[in-house]
């Protein structure tokens, strides 16, 4: 690996020669926090790969275009590690770990917003959440009609570290485990990269103490766009079916017949669909802070925006273009 500079970023061709980095470890272990880290160093890092393209290239054990643009994918990955190491020689596996009744708790939490979430998906992105959850865990997302199921959710966490401490059990140069929400952060994970310990904090996101804050930012976005949007009019939110949508005037994207429907699977689609949006009267377009990474990953997208029309609110929260008229 180039040792490089912390927080410098690497160029497309640097981008191209390095080994990639892919994060292994289940939900609620700190893949958040590791995204955001791998990204402070200035290794380009995709945290959810969720777009549909990537998602059947993984499924497929097909290279992945997306790592055209990322060195490193953290999120979705778990199950395929073995696939992406044949498919990618040389590269590095992280597999972030927590401690057992922490876990237990925190995913309970998720698990039950997910079985929540299936009611406002389409089939096809019900299909995938719960063909995911299978993948990962061996069980079922289902409709929560009864308590969490601990035992065999611990034996499902067990029997993944397991396996991947097996598969890499001659191979301890190519595989760190990562405790970060014990503390563990730059000093084991800059010598296993081979990068220079920056002197910033290491990232620690979606803590419990971070949940009133979340709470507060989302309840800000709404406020804000509640002040923005004319009453009469309809916008389009980029939010992927995260935030609860309070009224009629906000329609998810994509969509159809009203219900989220997805992501798209490149530009041009995102175009095209925002277009038939706008001749079915959606006057604004509004991305939400979880969605800020579709300006950088569907770039002709956003340069489509940019040059067409007014962005009226650029801040940490949200991103908001007028569509009623083009520049």
């Amino acid at each position: 690996m180039i040792k490089i500079k912390p927080g410098v970023k690497m160029n497309q061709t640097q981008i191209e020669i390095q080994p990639k980095i892919f994060g292994i470890g289940l939900d609620r272990t700190g893949t958040t926090s590791l995204a955001a880290a791998l990204n402070q160093l200035g290794i380009p890092t995709l945290h959810y790969a969720q777009d549909s393209k990537t998602q059947q290239e993984l499924l497929k054990a097909s290279r992945l275009t997306i790592l055209e643009k990322y060195q490193g994918i953290i999120h979705e990955t778990s199950p395929f590690y073995q696939k992406l190491d044949a498919l990618y020689p040389g590269s590095k596996f992280i597999l972030t770990v927590r401690e057992k009744e922490q876990w237990l708790k925190s995913v309970d939490r998720l698990f039950e917003a997910n079985s929540q979430r299936l009611t406002r998906l389409n089939q096809f992105e019900r299909q995938n959440l719960e063909l995911y959850h299978e993948l990962k865990y061996g069980l079922k997302l289902t409709h929560r009609l009864t308590t969490f199921d601990s035992t065999n959710y611990w034996k499902a966490y067990q029997k993944h570290q397991n396996q991947v401490l097996e598969y890499f059990s001659d191979r301890l140069d190519d595989l760190l485990m990562l405790h970060i929400c014990a503390g563990e952060g730059w000093e084991k994970l800059c010598p296993f990269l081979g990068i220079d310990i920056p002197e910033t904090a290491f990232p620690h996101e979606h803590t419990g103490q971070k949940l009133t804050a979340w709470n507060n930012r989302v309840e800000a976005a709404w406020r804000t766009l509640e002040t923005l949007i004319p009453e009469k009019s309809v916008c389009i939110l980029v939010d992927e079916c995260q935030l609860e949508l309070s009224q009629s005037k906000y329609i998810p994207f994509l969509e159809k017949n009203g219900k989220y429907w997805g992501l798209p699977s490149d530009s041009a689609v995102a175009i095209s669909e925002l277009e038939r949006m706008r001749q079915l009267g959606c006057s604004f377009i509004a991305f939400v802070w979880l969605s800020f990474w579709w300006l950088e990953h569907y770039s002709e997208f956003a340069e489509y925006l940019q040059l067409n029309f007014s962005c009226v609110l650029k801040d940490d929260l949200l991103i908001v273009f007028d569509l009623r008229s083009p520049q």
